[in-house]
């Protein structure tokens, strides 16, 4: 989603600004529906992946540095629950 929506969890709700194009935050959002997912476990899924992308056959589903990012931001969540502060994670725009 990136700058052009959100999704709400754990319900997977998703919102986007009109016709998917980038927003701010006094445009309106409109919700949506998740997109269909095959009913295969996550792991199964990643596993398959890495090994095309071992084997040259696939192109990564998740760069490194949004490994990076989605890390940081666990981590923040995690501490924020701890402390029940909000966190600043360095490097990322409000």
């Amino acid at each position: 989603m990136g700058t052009k929506g959100s999704a709400e969890l754990p319900q997977l709700t998703v919102w986007q600004y009109e016709k998917g194009e980038e927003g701010c935050w006094t445009e309106e959002l409109i919700k949506g529906e998740a997109p269909v997912v095959e009913e295969v476990p996550p792991f199964t899924s990643q596993l398959k992946n890495f090994v095309g992308v071992c084997r040259g056959q696939e192109a990564p589903v998740c760069s490194a540095s949004d490994a990076m990012r989605t890390m940081k931001t666990m981590e923040a969540l995690q501490r924020s629950g701890r402390t029940g502060e909000p966190i600043v994670i360095e490097g990322e725009s409000n």
